[in-house]
């Protein structure tokens, strides 16, 4: 285990140096966002129906590996859909704010006709966008060229979903490729792997490093009670009172969700501190400074 999170730990300070190396943009797609945490529990695999994962599916040294043949069984015996395999995240479906899916991705040299990331979920069909390689060029489904070619490279995607706005944007190695009015939905959720399409080679691969999902919290909460957020964030805590009971299970809703954020403050650097309880003159006024108010004669 310790050689692997080593091996994970040089390959992605690796990135970050090749990030700069070939000329990524410097901006980061994720500043404003909150990370959410992603373990195995959050990663299903989606294979072929009579195969075992692992003859599918590999996670080595921290790089989440997928390979599928055409002739491949499809996901479920009453499918009539094409083989994948594919990871599916899951804990983490959203139908409103604004969600990103970042990745490091990495396509061999061959492999063809083959979706290698989704967002799922839309009205009249079933993925508001496919990510789809057909002879070394990256496309948006098969409508339009977003990399003339990617085989063979690694490269960071970035795809930014607004629900209230309406609004897809992809990024590749930190630049703007596409953006377009989503199809609608009443829940979406991010996959990647390799499913294959039309026209699809007989062996398809992909691989990615590091999968990230990041919300944008449409509020961020500050307090300057330890125990609190310690009992804000617990998954154990349980109030005897059911109404302390329910508001408990809402904030941890919507801290899983990434509609809130909670973070820390001291109490001397709490700006409300002085709407909520008595302080003293300095306190109110460095308060007052810090909130842009002005005394009045």
């Amino acid at each position: 285990m310790g050689s692997s999170l080593l091996a994970v730990s040089i390959f992605t300070i690796f990135l970050c140096i090749y990030d700069k190396a070939i000329g990524w943009a410097p901006s980061d797609r994720t500043e404003g966002f909150v990370s959410l945490p992603l373990n195995s529990s959050n990663f299903h695999i989606h294979k072929p129906r009579n195969l075992p994962e692992n003859q599918r599916y590999r996670f080595i040294d921290g790089i989440h590996w997928f390979w599928v043949f055409s002739t491949d069984k499809p996901l479920s015996r009453n499918s009539n859909t094409k083989p994948r395999s594919e990871i599916r995240i899951r804990g983490y479906d959203y139908s409103s704010g604004v969600r990103q899916f970042e990745g490091y991705g990495y396509v061999p040299n061959g492999t063809s006709g083959v979706c290698i990331m989704q967002l799922f979920g839309a009205n009249r069909t079933a993925t508001t966008l496919m990510m789809r390689v057909y002879d070394g060029k990256l496309m948006y489904y098969r409508r339009e060229v977003l990399v003339p070619y990617i085989y063979d490279e690694w490269f960071r995607l970035n795809v930014i979903h607004d629900v209230g706005a309406g609004k897809v944007s992809v990024f590749i190695n930190g630049v703007l490729k596409l953006e377009f009015n989503d199809s609608g939905g009443t829940f979406h959720y991010f996959k990647c792997g390799v499913y294959a399409q039309g026209d699809d080679s007989y062996y398809m691969e992909s691989r990615y490093l590091v999968i990230f999902q990041w919300p944008v919290p449409s509020v961020s909460l500050h307090c300057d009670c330890q125990a609190a957020l310690a009992k804000a964030k617990s998954k154990t805590y349980n109030a005897k009172r059911r109404h302390i009971r329910l508001r408990h299970n809402l904030v941890k809703q919507y801290l899983s969700e990434g509609t809130i954020a909670l973070d820390f403050v001291r109490s001397e650097r709490n700006l409300a501190d002085p709407l909520t309880k008595p302080q003293i003159n300095k306190v109110v006024y460095e308060a007052s400074q810090g909130m842009g108010l002005k005394l009045v004669a």
